[in-house]
């Protein structure tokens, strides 16, 4: 996830005093014109597959600060980010699937300085590995003696509109593209994801006002990373791989949209849409619903306020302002009756599905990904609380945040389990066994079935 992660694009008509075209036809401007200057800047453009679909990248940097070559992997005061960290979104990136994880800047960051600085040293240690160095080191042993992986499993499909630019940048969202006017349907996108992930989409967060740690980069959630992110143009080839699809955000449900749709409800698949895209599709819905499983979630029209300001929805400039002004702002961020309703109807929601889909039940809070293997299930386990920094501080570690996490299968029967980064076996009773992860922490567990 990067979290997450993870998204794009919809269509409402803008304020017919001022525009005369759709929403969609500016939108789909504004990506052309950019994608445009990219090709003229001779950047590349790299478009992420779907899981079965070859392979993904994923890559994370570390961002220290420029003329800290030297010591910038010693975690200081002076190192904006933790190996802890990074060492997690390698194992989640892996677990995901990513064919490449690539560390910013990598061949500095792994060690602690240069081999003349060291000539008198053994050739072993003219250079010393950094604290990321290390944990590379751990994380590339798993990932050798465990190439097997199997296939990351998520059963969810969030379906979003090809052209709705959807944007989870703090500092600018939810408008669209980084620049558009959002509508209530964006904003749905960044209440859905943050209530999977919570505090992802830094929903309560004001720059200059909250201290900005690691802390939302990985969240927990109880329903785990069990979902993909696909577009309204997506193949139904694609799409059928997936038992249920949410659609999010503004669609205009193109022919071929509704075309892929129909083929996929028809060869068993479940579709839930929020209310106000159930109107959007009009008599399209009849189809649809004749086809197979449709289900509306989300805010009922008299459930929507007939006024709404969008300026509230964006973070707002804190500089120079006194600490009067400040705490109002932050008291603006508190979510409103309406958008309470909708992460409500959100988690009623996902907790079914997840109930009915996940194969594991997994008690604690914790970060887990899921993956289908020849002879059982993989789980990533992923501690995201104890270990903090903020941009200029040393690391604090909190011992009292370890978790003990009870995971029990729900079909079939526990043959064994092992556990991967400790390489130890795992105590099983009868369908459930218990693990400990210290903060920070990452543990992989391989569990052998018999059905």
């Amino acid at each position: 996830m990067l979290a997450t992660g993870r998204i794009t694009f919809g269509e409402l008509l803008m304020n017919a005093k001022c525009k005369t075209f759709s929403r969609r036809h500016e939108r789909t401007r504004l990506f052309r014109t950019q994608l445009s200057q990219v090709r003229r800047s001779g950047a590349g453009i790299c478009a992420p597959k779907v899981k079965h679909e070859e392979s993904v990248t994923s890559g994370c940097g570390n961002n220290t600060f420029p003329g800290l070559r030297k010591h910038s992997m010693v975690e200081n005061r002076s190192k904006k980010i933790i190996s802890s960290l990074l060492a997690r979104m390698w194992y989640v990136g892996w677990l995901s699937g990513a064919a490449i994880v690539c560390p910013e800047n990598c061949q500095v960051n792994f060690f602690t300085g240069r081999p003349e600085e060291n000539w008198s040293q053994p050739n072993d240690k003219r250079i010393p590995l950094s604290p990321i160095g290390k944990q590379a080191q751990a994380f590339m042993k798993v990932t050798a003696s465990h190439p097997d992986i199997g296939i990351p499993y998520t059963p969810f499909a969030l379906l979003l509109d090809e052209f709705c630019g959807f944007n989870g940048f703090p500092l600018t969202q939810p408008r669209p593209w980084n620049v558009l006017e959002p509508s209530l349907a964006d904003r749905e996108i960044s209440l859905f994801l943050d209530t999977l992930f919570p505090r992802s989409m830094y929903l309560d967060f004001i720059p200059g006002v909250d201290e900005e740690n690691e802390d939302r980069r990985l969240t927990s959630s109880p329903y785990g990373d069990c979902f993909d992110v696909l577009l309204s143009n997506t193949s139904f080839e694609v799409l059928r791989n997936y038992p249920v699809a949410i659609c999010l955000g503004e669609h205009e449900f193109l022919p071929a949209t509704v075309e892929t749709i129909t083929r996929y409800l028809e060869s068993g698949g479940r579709l839930f849409l929020t209310y106000a895209q159930a109107t959007r599709l009009g008599e399209k819905l009849n189809i649809l619903r004749n086809a197979g499983s449709v289900e509306l979630f989300g805010l009922r029209d008299e459930e929507v306020p007939k006024s709404i300001d969008p300026v509230r929805w964006y973070t707002p400039p804190h500089w120079g302002a006194d600490e009067a002004t400040l705490a109002a702002r932050k008291k603006a961020v508190q979510l409103l009756p309406y958008e309470l309703k909708f992460k409500e109807d959100v988690i009623h929601l996902i907790s079914r599905l997840s109930k009915q889909y996940l194969p594991v039940s997994v008690s604690g809070d914790i970060e887990f990904l899921v993956n289908r293997t020849e002879h059982g299930w993989l789980l990533g386990l992923v501690n995201n609380e104890g270990v903090t920094k903020g941009r200029m501080t040393p690391v604090r570690l909190a011992p009292s945040k370890k978790k003990l996490v009870t995971i029990s299968l729900k079909h079939g029967f526990v043959k064994s389990v092992r556990e991967w980064c400790f390489d130890t076996d795992v105590a099983v009773e009868g369908n459930e066994f218990r693990i400990e992860i210290q903060p920070g922490e990452v543990q992989i567990v391989g569990i052998r079935t018999v059905q």
